[in-house]
């Protein structure tokens, strides 16, 4: 199985993310868990070059892992 987590959803909404990866996992939620996260960080550092190629194949797979999210849901 795989949870698909981004970054911005993370940071921007933490308890709501934690939460979700706990119930993945089975395990359970403590606010301590999320505590400290903080959207700050969200655009403050370059974008790596990545190679096109991977940039791309890495956007597909989070495309079908976001599908497969959503009809799961």
């Amino acid at each position: 199985r795989v949870l698909l987590v981004k970054y911005e959803a993370f940071a921007t909404n933490p308890e709501a993310e934690v939460r979700r990866i706990c119930k993945f996992m089975g395990a359970p939620y403590s606010a301590a868990l999320s505590a400290g996260v903080s959207a700050s960080s969200i655009g403050k550092a370059e974008v790596p070059d990545i190679d096109p190629d991977v940039l791309e194949a890495c956007q597909q797979l989070a495309d079908r892992l976001d599908a497969a999210r959503e009809s799961a849901a």
